[in-house]
């Protein structure tokens, strides 16, 4: 089954990046084997839409919560296996300098572990810590699963009254942000699921402090790096006003791999 169009032009605005930042070539390179195993298993995965959909909507799930809970996604056996080992092989390749992620785990095990990842609200990889590898090929894996899940849920979400500094699909942590063109209001990305929703303009949307953040400007006026005093987080940003033609939020969160050395030089993390 043929990929679908979105996520064809994700992967063509990862080729695009990797031409205009040369020395990003090598994680770039891992994220293009990365994000076509993830879209090619997503594409082969039975539909779900109509069941996540009635899952969303149970009333049972309490106000401000997220859409989807992990029970809610049908891991599917030997295929989500397969597709863990394939991850972690990648990740072994690409960076021989980590602890390998461990082999054939155990499906229990797996489960678990890909659970863990899910509940703690986290991007699969949190700039600036140590990671766990295993915990990281399991958070890949998943993923295709969340991508899924943010296509059927996501429309169905009130973006006026969430606001909330979660994701509204699947409760992730934002990990990059964005101005919009016409009115620079702000909008968040979870890199988990690629869902984008509303927030706030000022605040901080880690503990929601009200106080205006502190932003540092890239000289092309393209980014910004907001930074937080009062919890020391930290969130990318692009301003859509000074851009030109389209822009892929998830392809921009990695290019701008510099800004989150920056600001954990100066003390801050993300997250």
């Amino acid at each position: 089954m043929r990929i679908s169009k979105a996520d064809q032009q994700i992967l063509q605005h990862l080729q695009e990046a990797t031409t205009r930042h040369p020395g990003l070539g090598e994680l770039l390179s891992f994220y293009e084997k990365l994000f076509s195993a993830q879209f090619e298993f997503k594409a082969a995965l039975p539909a779900q839409e109509e069941i996540l959909k009635q899952q969303a909507a149970a009333p049972c799930r309490a106000e401000g919560s997220p859409r989807i809970v992990f029970d809610d996604i049908k891991i599917a056996f030997p295929a989500f296996p397969r597709l863990y080992q394939q991850i972690a092989d990648l990740i072994s390749a690409y960076f021989p300098g980590q602890e390998k992620p461990s082999g054939e785990i155990p499906a229990e095990a797996l489960i678990e572990t890909t659970r863990a990842f899910y509940d703690s609200g986290d991007p699969v990889i949190l700039p600036g810590s140590v990671l766990n590898m295993t915990l990281v090929a399991a958070g890949f894996s998943l993923i295709p699963y969340l991508q899924m899940a943010c296509t059927a849920v996501l429309p169905l979400i009130d973006h006026d009254a969430w606001q909330r500094p979660r994701c509204p699909v699947c409760g992730g942590k934002p990990s990059f942000a964005c101005l919009a063109r016409d009115n620079g209001a702000r909008s968040l990305l979870c890199s988990r699921c690629n869902a984008v929703w509303q927030y706030g303009r000022v605040g901080c949307p880690f503990c929601e402090a009200t106080a205006e953040q502190l932003y540092y400007m890239s000289d092309d006026r393209r980014y910004r790096l907001y930074i937080c005093d009062a919890c020391r987080r930290y969130i990318k940003t692009i301003d859509l006003r000074e851009t030109g033609g389209d822009v892929c939020l998830p392809v921009e969160n990695l290019v701008t791999v510099s800004m989150d050395i920056a600001a954990r030089e100066k003390g801050f993390r993300h997250c």
